[in-house]
């Protein structure tokens, strides 16, 4: 059966290990990217080389675009590869402080909306074969960051989702979400990487790995559904 997984954000550094992964794993990959057009080319190649299974490349202004016309741009391009079953990965995102937040950059729009939106179209096609969605969420969803509190209002909104969309799909389609913890440490300090490193039981940080594996045993496991899995070291055990 042939079956493709649509990554969102999929030129993003965590984005690329998701996308790799599902590649590793016989899922053709359709990669949505915004600005980074030279690296999504590059990482469908690269699957395409490695792994001996179809991508394509797909740019989508996720934040501005209508929901709608991204949703068609995706169904054209899974046509395309002969999907019989589709499995969606919601990984776009943005993570900034309040304070570093433009007039024009909408966080509950692309944190939490458009992966809402996105999964209801391609479900609500039957030609598409929906069958698992996964969210990314984050552990910050369940914590109280003032720096980013428009950023972990914005995660948590996309849990209550995962949830409302597990029930609503079922029994065709199954959502989850993962939430990962310290994975990424780019923009932050040496200072603030030790102090969040401490705040975690395990000592230490994440990799893009941890969350992949994840993600391919949900969208492997055809009994979990409506599932919120933090990928964090045990930091939210802390608060």
């Amino acid at each position: 059966m042939r079956k493709t997984a649509v990554i969102t954000g999929a030129a993003g550094k965590l984005g690329v290990d998701i996308t790799s992964s599902l590649a590793r794993n016989g899922f053709n990959c359709i990669c949505l990217y915004n600005r980074s057009e030279l690296k999504a080319f590059s990482v469908s190649e690269h699957i395409r080389k490695g792994w001996n299974v179809s991508a394509a490349a797909v740019q989508a202004d996720l934040a501005s675009e209508d929901t709608e016309l991204v949703c068609e741009k995706i169904k054209q391009s899974l046509a395309s590869l002969n999907t019989e079953k589709t499995v969606l990965i919601n990984s776009a995102s943005i993570f900034k402080k309040d304070s570093e937040l433009d007039e024009s950059e909408d966080i509950f729009k692309l944190n939490a909306e458009v992966p809402e939106k996105l999964a209801e179209c391609l479900f609500e096609d039957e030609k598409v074969g929906l069958e698992s969605v996964v969210n990314i969420s984050d552990a910050a969803a369940g914590l109280s960051w003032p720096s980013y509190s428009l950023y972990c209002r914005s995660k948590a909104e996309l849990n209550n989702s995962t949830l409302i969309l597990a029930r609503k799909f079922a029994p065709k389609a199954r959502v989850n979400a993962v939430s990962p913890g310290l994975i990424n440490t780019e923009g932050l300090t040496e200072e603030e990487v030790d102090w969040l490193i401490g705040k975690i039981p395990l000592k230490r940080t994440g990799s893009g790995r941890d969350v992949s594996n994840a993600i391919i045993f949900l969208v492997k496991n055809s009994y979990i559904t409506g599932q919120i899995i933090n990928i964090d070291g045990g930091r939210t055990l802390n608060d």
